[in-house]
């Protein structure tokens, strides 16, 4: 990996901001092509280490009904509704709560729309639940695909770095000074080069959600370890699926800071309400997914304050 000591023509790109990571990411995640708003036939089909299957709609429909009576349950990034539908149908007793549904994709809403079972479709998760009553939030595999950049800091100066791309295609971190970043908003940290992920909109998205009157279960099922300076490098340079990862830890945190409480948090194959048979679903590819779920109870609405990408609010 190449330092902050870069060739002549490397550094002067360094005031370039198109450079900086977040940009390059961005696009890849929903510009024109990006895989999220080109071709989606890769959502459609589930040609990913998924968690959409019936293995986990049953768990979480389960988990549903033991809370009792639920006014409205909501699926965030919930692509093709494969998973949404599953575990409304899962669900056996009382009646059937209202069912929002959230997906960025103008052709995956249109798939949602055809399905019939969301009783709302929402184009941006950032939009508040409903307030009142008790509110189910389920975010599955969809933090890890929101806008992040890869920072790293510099010690013992405390110098914050942002990853960047030279137009030569070099990676670098280009210094960001008098920089202050929220540290719930922080991933997991690569022990050898530094990296971490930063995503205020993940942060952004907790205290949203968690912020509404009423009750609510923020259920969170995602990837939970460190991603390396070369695995977010190699994710532009190869065209694979940009993301970061989203460990318990942070979520945690974000929930402290909202006085929510966390309810379960660990690998989500340990999660009591799972019925995994052992031909069902590949046990390994699914060691180091994560599952949180997060409680809060508001009598009002708490006012929420988001965080920039330099850290401001």
């Amino acid at each position: 990996m190449r330092n902050a000591q870069l060739e002549n023509g490397d550094r002067a790109m360094t005031r370039n901001l198109g450079n900086r990571y977040r940009y390059p990411a961005q696009r890849a995640l929903i510009g024109e092509s990006g895989q999220y708003k080109g071709n989606i036939e890769w959502v459609v089909q589930g040609s990913y280490s998924n968690s959409n299957g019936v293995v986990w709609q049953r768990a979480f429909a389960r988990w549903i009904q033991s809370i009792g009576n639920v006014d409205e349950i909501r699926f965030d990034g919930d692509g093709a509704g494969v998973f949404s539908s599953g575990v409304i149908n899962h669900i056996r007793t009382g009646k059937r709560p209202r069912t929002v549904c959230s997906e960025f994709s103008h052709k995956l809403r249109q798939i949602l729309l055809s399905g019939g079972h969301c009783n709302e479709i929402l184009d941006d998760a950032l939009i508040q639940p409903t307030d009142g009553g008790t509110s189910v939030v389920i975010a599955n595999q969809f933090l890890d695909a929101l806008p992040f950049t890869v920072m790293r800091r510099l010690y013992p100066s405390g110098k914050l770095q942002e990853l960047a791309i030279s137009g030569s295609g070099n990676p670098y971190y280009e210094t960001i000074d008098m920089a202050t970043i929220e540290v719930s908003a922080c991933g997991g940290t690569d022990q050898r080069t530094g990296a971490f992920p930063y995503s205020p909109a993940k942060r952004n998205y907790v205290r949203s959600i968690l912020s509404r009157a009423g009750t609510t279960y923020l259920a969170v099922l995602d990837w939970t370890p460190a991603r390396s300076h070369d695995d977010y490098v190699n994710d532009l340079a190869t065209g694979s699926l940009v993301h970061s990862s989203t460990p318990s830890r942070q979520l945690a945190m974000i929930a402290k800071e909202v006085g929510a409480s966390v309810l379960f948090s660990d690998i989500a194959l340990t999660w009591g309400h799972m019925d995994v048979g052992v031909k069902e679903i590949p046990i390994d590819l699914y060691s180091n997914l994560g599952l949180t779920i997060i409680k809060s109870e508001n009598t009002i609405k708490t006012k929420n304050l988001y965080c920039s990408i330099d850290g401001g609010q």
